[in-house]
C-alpha cells in the first residue's frame, strides 16, 4: 500500500535498507590532481568529499564530538546531534 501511494519514497528506503549507494553518487566527488592542486591538510579534502556527498546520501552520519571544528566533520545540511 505504502509502495503504490509513495513510489519514489518507497524506493529510497529500499535503497537505503539494502545498503546501496544513490547511483553514480561518487559523481559529485571533488576530483583532486596531485602535483596541480593545492595541497591541504587530509582533514580539508576530507571536508570537501563529506560536504559534496552529503546533500546526495542523507543517511551518512559521523561524530567527533567536540573536535568537530578542528577536524572538519560537520555537515552543513544537517544539524547537530548532541
Amino acid at each position: 500500500a505504502y509502495k503504490n501511494a509513495n513510489p519514489e519514497k518507497a524506493a529510497e528506503l529500499e535503497r537505503r535498507f539494502s545498503h546501496k549507494l544513490p547511483a553514480a553518487f561518487d559523481d559529485a566527488l571533488p576530483k583532486f590532481e596531485y602535483g596541480k592542486d593545492k595541497p591541504l591538510a587530509t582533514r580539508q579534502y576530507s571536508r570537501d568529499c563529506i560536504g559534496a556527498i552529503a546533500p546526495i546520501v542523507p543517511e551518512l552520519m559521523g561524530g567527533s564530538a567536540d573536535l568537530t571544528p578542528s577536524n572538519l566533520t560537520s555537515i552543513a545540511c544537517s544539524g547537530d546531534f548532541q
